[in-house]
C-alpha cells in the first residue's frame, strides 16, 4: 500500500514517544514540516515530577471519554520513584544516559535526559507547549486540527500525517466495585488512584489498602509500610506481593495479602473478598493502583471509513503492529504497547512510520493489514493485546525488517540484559 506524498505532519504529544518521533522524522529528511503539540511547559511527558497531588481525579473511573479525560492533569509520578529498567536497556539507542549516572535513576534524572535529547536533537524549535488539541478530524484528504494555547482561542490547522504519542498514563482505571462509590461520597478523600499518590508521609500510624499487583502496586505499598500501622495488599491473577524477605527492610508483620475485592460494604464497615474472606474494618486510606485506560479525547470513536478507533479503552482497534490506522495509515501511534523497555521500542516504531510516511517503504495492503491484526488479536484478547512482555525483542527485529535495516536489529546483549531486569534492580536498590 502506498500513501500520498506527506508535507505536513502533527505529532500530538512531547514526551518521549513524541520526542523519538521527532527525531526519526528529523533524521528522514523529507522537508516536511513537524509540529509537536504538548500540552505542558515543558518535554518529557509523564516523567515529570509535580508535588501537587492529582486531587481533582473522579472516582470511580472505567470510561477513557468520561470526566478524567478532560482534566489537564498534572504527572503521575511518586517523590521517590526510580527506575525499573537499567540504564543501558532504557536509553535511546544513539542517546546514551550520561556517564556517572546510577544503573536505576531517579525520575528526575530521566527528566533531564529527555529534556537533553529534545535540545541536542534540536527538537525544541517545532514544538507548540501549552498547547491542548481538542479534536482532530480527517475530510478532503487531510487531517484537521482544533487546538487552543493560553490565550484560549481555538486554532485551526491542517496535516497530511497525524502521528499520536500522547501516552497512556493519564485516565486513570479505576474499577466501580460494588459499595465503592458510597464509600467515596461518605468519605472523600479517602480513596485515591495510584496517579495521586506522592509520598508516604500522610500515612504515618494509619491503616491502608493498596490495591494492585503490578510495579507501582508493589512500590508504593512498601513505601508506604514504612509509616502506615498495616498495610493490606489487594492482589489478583499474576499479581506479585510486596517482597519482604530479609535484606529488604521491609516488616513482614506490617503487610498483609488478600484477594481480590468484591464488595465494600459501607454498613457493616467491611469488605468481601472473591476467596470468601472478610475483612472486618475498611482501612483508613484505600490506593487503587489498577493502571490506566488508554484515552484519545481528540480523536473521533469513528475513523475515516467509520472503523472503531477507541474501544472500551483497554485496546485500541483496527492497528497493524500495533503502530499504523489501518483504514487510512497516515494516522499513526507510537508507544501503545506496555510492559516494555519504552525509548528503544518509540525509535523503532518511528522509524518505521518516516520510512513509510516518506514513501521509501511501503505498507501491506489493507486486506493483508486486517488479517494481521485479527491474528494477533485472536492471539492476545482483551487487555493483553497491547501487554508485549516477552515479545518485545521479536517486535523489534520484525519492525527493523520492514524498515529495511534503517534501524539496526536489537543487538544481543540487550536481549540478554531486558529479563534480568527486575532481579538487577533487586541487586542494586534491595527491592
Amino acid at each position: 500500500m502506498t500513501i500520498k506524498p506527506i508535507t505536513r505532519v502533527a505529532i500530538i504529544g512531547a514526551g518521549a514517544a513524541g520526542l523519538a518521533t521527532a527525531q526519526s522524522l528529523n533524521k528522514e529528511q523529507h522537508g516536511w514540516k513537524v509540529t509537536i503539540f504538548e500540552k505542558a511547559w515543558v518535554v518529557g511527558g509523564t516523567w515529570n515530577y509535580e508535588d501537587a497531588e492529582n486531587a481533582s481525579v473522579h472516582l470511580p473511573s472505567t470510561q477513557p471519554l468520561g470526566e478524567n479525560s478532560k482534566i489537564l492533569h498534572k504527572g503521575g509520578i511518586y517523590e521517590s520513584l526510580q527506575t525499573n529498567i537499567p540504564i543501558p536497556v532504557m536509553a535511546f539507542k544513539d542517546f546514551p544516559f550520561p556517564e556517572g549516572t546510577p544503573l536505576f535513576p531517579a525520575h528526575s534524572v530521566v527528566s533531564q535526559y529527555l529534556r537533553d535529547f529534545a535540545e541536542q536533537q534540536g527538537i525544541l524549535p517545532s514544538i507548540k507547549f501549552n498547547t491542548e488539541v481538542l479534536d482532530v478530524s480527517w475530510s478532503e484528504d487531510k487531517w484537521t486540527c482544533v487546538y487552543t494555547q493560553q490565550d484560549g482561542n481555538k486554532n485551526v490547522e491542517d496535516f497530511d500525517a497525524v502521528i499520536v504519542c500522547n501516552g497512556h498514563y493519564t485516565v486513570p482505571y479505576l474499577p466501580d466495585v460494588p459499595g465503592l462509590s458510597d464509600l467515596i461520597s461518605k468519605t472523600p478523600g479517602r480513596v485515591i488512584h495510584s496517579r495521586q499518590y506522592r509520598k508516604p508521609d500522610n500515612y504515618q500510624g494509619k491503616s491502608v489498602l493498596v490495591i494492585g499487583g503490578g510495579y507501582s502496586a508493589l512500590e508504593i505499598a512498601r513505601e508506604v509500610s514504612f509509616h502506615a500501622k498495616l498495610v493490606y495488599q489487594s492482589i489478583t491473577g499474576k499479581g506479585r506481593p510486596v517482597d519482604t524477605s530479609d535484606g529488604n527492610g521491609v516488616d513482614s508483620n506490617k503487610l498483609r495479602i488478600v484477594g481480590k475485592i468484591t464488595k465494600f460494604d459501607n454498613e457493616t464497615d467491611s469488605i468481601y473478598f472473591d476467596d470468601g474472606t472478610t475483612l472486618d474494618s475498611i482501612p483508613d486510606l484505600i490506593i487503587f493502583a489498577t493502571g490506566y485506560l488508554y484515552s484519545f479525547p481528540f480523536l473521533s470513536q469513528r475513523g475515516p471509513e467509520n472503523a472503531k478507533i477507541l474501544s472500551n479503552g483497554f485496546s485500541v482497534h483496527n492497528i497493524y503492529e500495533q503502530v499504523f490506522y489501518i483504514p487510512n495509515p497516515t494516522l499513526a501511534f507510537v508507544g501503545l504497547p506496555n510492559k516494555i523497555a519504552p525509548f528503544p521500542l518509540f525509535q523503532y516504531q518511528a522509524t518505521w512510520i518516516s520510512k513509510v510516511l516518506s514513501r521509501k517503504v511501503k505498507l501491506p495492503s489493507v486486506e493483508e493489514m486486517t488479517q494481521s491484526y485479527k491474528q494477533e488479536l485472536a492471539e492476545w484478547k482483551g487487555k493483553k493485546f497491547h501487554v508485549f512482555r516477552t515479545r518485545e525483542v521479536d517486535y523489534c527485529n520484525r519492525i527493523s525488517k520492514y524498515t529495511v535495516g534503517a534501524i539496526a536489529p536489537v543487538p544481543e546483549w540487550w536481549a540478554e540484559m531486558r529479563p534480568k531486569a527486575h532481579k538487577m534492580r533487586v541487586k542494586e536498590l534491595g527491592h
